[in-house]
């Protein structure tokens, strides 16, 4: 490892297990960069006012936004196929990266707790296994890769001195699932473990 101090070994997680969420952070700057590059590409506005638009977007929102813009204005379905690949690709990828990026973690640093957003006062329990942080990781950075290519091949269309050819899809990434929750109405679904 390493001499420096900062990465003290009285943490809650692994310097491995901190590397590896690290990454899936970092790396999904590279899939909203080709979600917003679609969005770009397709709804006509330059790079300046394609950023002002999207800069309040969240990335769910870019994703939904360019596949409409894409379904509207692609004209081969090959390409759009492609497009409606990756954005399904990148939407997986968000979900993961936020219960990732967004989950609190218990004192023995195995598992993670994902309040829910949406209403319900819901907290989703995951397993915090290294292998499936760096899978995570791995397919982000292979769907950035992917949406980067696929715009290129976009860009160059018509371009004879440039030939930039279709990228191949990756493989739809698992979503993570939880293991347990913890809530009102989750704890209203177990039986009683107290006599009447």
């Amino acid at each position: 490892m390493t001499d420096d101090a900062w990465n003290h070994n009285d943490g809650l997680i692994s310097r491995d297990r901190a590397h590896a969420v690290g990454l899936v952070v970092l790396y999904s700057n590279l899939v909203e960069d080709g979600i917003r590059s679609l969005l770009s590409r397709y709804s006509g506005m330059g790079d300046v006012e394609a950023a002002h638009f999207t800069f309040s977007m969240d990335v769910s929102k870019m994703i939904e936004t360019s596949l409409r813009l894409a379904e509207l204005k692609e004209a081969d379905a090959i390409v759009l196929e492609h497009i409606k690949h990756g954005l399904a690709v990148a939407n997986i990828c968000r979900q993961n990266r936020n219960i990732i990026a967004h989950s609190w973690i218990n004192f023995s640093g195995d598992k993670l707790f994902k309040p829910s957003n949406r209403g319900a006062p819901l907290t989703r329990v995951y397993d915090f296994d290294l292998k499936v942080i760096r899978r995570v990781a791995d397919e982000i950075w292979e769907c950035g890769h992917y949406l980067m290519f696929l715009g290129l091949y976009i860009a160059a269309r018509g371009d004879p001195h440039w030939r930039q050819s279709l990228p191949g899809k990756p493989l739809k990434p698992q979503s993570l699932t939880s293991i347990d929750q913890y809530g009102p109405e989750a704890l209203a679904r177990r039986p009683s473990t107290f006599p009447d």
